[in-house]
């Protein structure tokens, strides 16, 4: 009994120490970062992103708090399905991401489908959310590619982070995965805490507290993170950043060969797409500003990226050939306040607006969204 007290207060005190440390070094890791990040250029960001989100190689990252494969869906994956469910896939970036949230809480996205596509009338219709703020093309795609087994069809609204991310990587890679400006420090802030706060997690979660193969795996774990973290460190300081970033077109270029596959993939296993190029405030003629949504003013970074967002809706139009929908209009008579900030998210208004047209949108194209 002693031991196993000793050993339990062993443990309290190792994992306090680890995690102490890992919140002293990445205070110091994100006061370096500030002053020379390429991504977003604040810490304090980097540090809410470290926070909501964990990294996942085959998508670059996902939610901390998701399922086993860090979506934001009740069940994990994958999903298993009865002979009248039919399940819908929304996915896309943040955008994407509080539309299906919004069309989850209620039953009128579903409603709405059922009223109007006969053959979804006796269906048990199941929204998932395979969205995440800030993804892009690729991710899009490589997610589609991984779930689409459960999936009867899907909702992809997106776009805008293509003209606005500028890495030929998946998004915020270098946020996740620390190829940064090239400084050791890039690396051994985050990336330390990151492992103790990883590590704790996973040994948090073990079935037996005190079982001695947990503690040796958790020690095990951190160790070899830090080591492996440290030497590429090194390494990644001699090379510079791991970062492309895209120039010219070429982000429309790559949303465009992404979607194009999407489709055929989609086309291939008899599953429904329907692709929607989200709105922007940033649009000409796409929405009359309200006064609250004036004084938030303009943010230059995105407003630069408004004529890259046209050419790339006209490139959807002239190669997908009406394959993909434009929302550039969808709040074109709403004279209410439904941008919440200078970027391109939207409040339930605009989420149920958005709403309300993708049904009849998914209507009228059904039988040629096979």
């Amino acid at each position: 009994m002693k031991r196993i007290v000793f050993r339990s207060i062993l443990i309290f005190l190792t994992a306090t120490a680890c995690i102490g440390v890992a919140e002293l070094v990445s205070a110091v890791g994100l006061k370096v970062l500030s002053h020379d990040s390429k991504v977003d250029g604040n810490g304090d960001m980097i540090a809410s992103w470290e926070r909501g989100f964990r990294r996942a190689p085959l998508f670059s990252y996902v939610k901390r708090d998701g399922n086993n494969y860090g979506f934001e869906d009740e069940l994990d994956f994958p999903l298993s399905k009865g002979k009248d469910d039919f399940i819908i896939g929304i996915l896309g970036g943040s955008v994407a991401d509080s539309f299906a949230n919004q069309v989850k809480s209620s039953s009128n996205f579903i409603d709405a489908l059922k009223q109007s596509i006969p053959e979804l009338r006796n269906k048990n219709i199941r929204l998932v959310n395979l969205a995440c703020p800030g993804y892009k093309q690729p991710q899009q795609f490589v997610v589609f590619s991984a779930f689409m087994d459960f999936l009867d069809a899907i909702v992809q609204v997106d776009g805008w982070n293509e003209v606005w991310i500028r890495s030929e990587m998946p998004a915020f890679s270098e946020v996740f995965y620390n190829n940064r400006a090239g400084t050791e420090w890039s690396l051994g802030g985050l990336s330390l805490a990151t492992s103790f706060l990883e590590g704790f997690e996973q040994f948090t979660n073990a079935s037996s507290l005190f079982a001695a193969s947990r503690t040796t795996r958790f020690l095990d774990l951190v160790g070899h993170r830090l080591i492996d973290r440290r030497a590429t460190g090194i390494m990644k300081s001699r090379k510079g950043p791991l970062s492309i970033p895209e120039t010219g077109d070429r982000p429309i270029a790559t949303w465009t060969k992404y979607a194009k596959l999407e489709m055929e993939l989609a086309h291939g296993a008899g599953i429904r797409a329907f692709f929607f190029l989200q709105p922007s405030r940033y649009l000409a003629g796409s929405k009359s500003l309200s006064k609250s949504e004036i004084r938030i003013g303009d943010a230059q970074g995105f407003k630069e990226t408004e004529a890259q967002f046209e050419r790339l809706r006209a490139r959807a139009a002239n190669e997908l050939h009406g394959r993909v929908i434009d929302l550039a209009d969808v709040f074109a008579h709403e004279g209410h306040e439904v941008y919440i900030d200078n970027c391109c998210h939207v409040n339930d208004r605009g989420n149920e607006i958005m709403a309300d047209r993708i049904a009849a949108d998914i209507a009228r194209k059904w039988g040629a969204g096979r």
